[in-house]
């Protein structure tokens, strides 16, 4: 999967939040050599209300049956996402606020006499995540990826809008045994995001 610039490809933003989560560690800095703090802020963005609600319903075979699975991704239009971004203007850079809205994931899977039904946003891996991340990202769609004895694979991405600073996700469900409701996930390191995004580009349909 080749990883995608959240919204514009051209801005420029503090770079490294969401990509070096995966190690703990903050490197967030400007673009250049202008302090944020001396850039004045002269205006401020809003992304619009989105009422929209876009969802996906697979069929997973489990043995052999097969299972419905609803994954269900919609905004939160809160508000809470800030994020300072600067574009190149003449020979320096214009700052300006973007206010952005959370996103969340509901999955929904029923199994049997399991029944699965949680909602995915980017608190659930609040340990793995950068504070810079968890405050200024935002929560992709999920992908469903593949389903392997009691377990639900998925995928997403949370990144920094109007830049392309991203961490991917990558979080599991047990759907049944004693484990059933569990969560776990890891985020990857850059080496292993650059190796999927060359698996990508050489496996992309022609």
């Amino acid at each position: 999967m080749i990883r995608p610039l959240f919204y514009v490809i051209g801005s420029l933003g503090l770079l490294g939040a969401c990509s070096q989560a995966h190690d703990g560690r903050d490197t967030s800095e400007a673009p250049s050599a202008t302090d944020p703090a001396e850039v004045a802020v002269p205006r401020a963005e809003y992304e619009a209300i989105d009422h929209d609600t876009v969802r996906l319903d697979t069929m997973v075979r489990v043995g052999n049956d097969r299972f419905l699975m609803q994954l269900i991704s919609y905004s939160l239009n809160d508000s809470a996402v800030l994020n300072t971004v600067f574009e190149p203007v003449d020979d320096s850079l214009q700052a300006y606020q973007v206010r952005s809205h959370n996103r969340a994931c509901r999955v929904r899977f029923d199994y049997q006499t399991f029944h699965l039904d949680t909602v995915v946003t980017k608190e659930l891996f609040r340990d793995s995540l950068s504070e810079a991340c968890l405050a200024n990202g935002i929560l992709a769609r999920c992908t469903f990826r593949f389903v392997r004895s009691n377990t639900l694979y998925f995928s997403t991405l949370i990144g920094r809008p109007r830049t392309d600073d991203v961490a991917e996700v990558h979080f599991q469900f047990f759907f049944r045994g004693p484990k059933f409701g569990r969560m776990y996930h890891r985020v990857l390191s850059d080496h292993e995001m650059e190796a999927n995004e060359q698996w990508g580009a050489v496996n992309e349909p022609q």
